[in-house]
């Protein structure tokens, strides 16, 4: 037997088989509004569905709706931390249920999969802001810490992660502030 999900709605889902008959965008959108990013590590309470629709506003109209639905698996799989989302034993079948939920999450909502790289981009900008202004700052990481390379120069400083930012500025949003480029305004004064 296929595991079943329980929506705020009431309906049981099967994220490991989903039906797009099942899938609700009103179930979504609460699921994510409860789901803390960071794994609750923010200075304040910070949930998916808002780095959600910053994530939507940094792109263009035809991708808009991918950019807001883009974590829209976390709602019935939760949001997993990347360390324990790339390790070894757990990534195969997390990343496989994930794969195939959004695959059909795209199909029942219409928009792309896989997701266009503008998408992905926004979405590496609005994280590396959420690091800078809503996580405390990170200690030193021990090596043989499990980071992801963008993540770890991110927490580091370092600089070339190998991350692109091909996101045009303006549209991002952001402004040059000593040196460096910024967003204009912090992700929790745009959603407030």
């Amino acid at each position: 037997m296929t595991p079943e999900v329980v929506t705020f709605s009431g309906a049981l889902v099967r994220p490991l088989e989903p039906d797009l008959g099942e899938l609700d965008i009103g179930d979504i959108a609460h699921g994510l509004s409860c789901i803390c990013r960071w794994n609750g590590a923010t200075r304040s309470f910070y949930s998916v569905a808002q780095h959600s629709v910053l994530v939507s506003r940094l792109l263009p109209h035809e991708h808009a709706l991918a950019g807001l639905l883009h974590d829209a698996s976390e709602a019935l799989l939760s949001d997993v931390v990347r360390p324990l989302k790339y390790a070894a034993d757990f990534a195969a079948f997390y990343i496989d249920a994930e794969e195939k939920l959004m695959r059909a999450i795209a199909e029942r909502f219409r928009f792309a999969w896989p997701l266009a790289s503008a998408v992905h981009e926004a979405d590496q900008v609005v994280l590396r802001t959420e690091m800078r202004d809503l996580i405390p700052p990170v200690r030193p990481i021990p090596p043989g810490t499990m980071l992801p390379a963008a993540i770890r120069a991110m927490a580091t400083g370092a600089r070339g992660s190998g991350v692109s930012h091909r996101v045009s500025r303006a549209r991002a949003g952001l402004k040059k502030h000593n040196g460096a480029w910024r967003p204009a305004i912090s992700p929790v004064a745009q959603v407030a």
